[in-house]
């Protein structure tokens, strides 16, 4: 939390100094004594971007997934990149909507220094799922619901979940 009081000047005072008026709804002497007084400051983030790609030779797009496929995926969250001297990471929420409804939560690890882009591969196989840990199972006819928490977007918002959904198919209509 940040506390401070804003004076704005508004020309000479009666008493012969600079008059003016306080940010903060009192006039308190010791306004860091008085949290009644505060007012609010609200830091923006950025929005994300999250994008799912299949790991073949072009990294192309998903759209849709087959079992045994990996998919890398990408987070572009300028405001995560919390330290500038090292490589952040953040967590990724994969929930498989089908079967034994498999869920697993991944670490992205940001691609360099202050970049803000974090990335990792999850591996998937065919299966009922809950069976193999770090391995989302799939059958054709599932879906995967990617998520990911923003700590603060452009307007403001606290915690609001950004979602990517991609179906599985089946071979034939890949």
């Amino acid at each position: 939390m940040i506390g401070f009081n804003c004076m704005v000047a508004t020309g000479p005072s009666k008493s012969g100094g600079s008059g003016g008026k306080h940010w903060t709804k009192t006039e308190y002497k010791a306004a860091a004594d008085h949290p009644d007084s505060w007012g609010d400051l609200v830091m923006l983030g950025t929005d994300p971007k999250f994008l799912v790609n299949i790991v073949d030779e072009k990294w192309t797009q998903a759209k849709h997934v087959l079992p045994g496929h990996s998919l890398l995926l990408t987070v572009v969250d300028p405001d995560r990149n919390v330290y500038s001297h090292i490589e952040d990471q953040i967590i990724v929420s994969a929930e498989v909507n089908g079967g034994k409804n498999d869920v697993e939560i991944l670490v992205l690890k940001e691609t360099g220094k202050n970049t803000g882009v974090f990335r990792g591969i999850v591996n998937t196989q065919p299966g009922p799922g809950r069976e193999v840990q770090g391995v989302l199972e799939l059958m054709t006819g599932f879906e995967i619901i990617f998520g990911y928490v923003d700590f603060g977007n452009a307007k403001g918002e606290k915690g609001k979940i950004t979602r990517t959904v991609i179906p599985v198919v089946g071979g034939l209509l890949e």
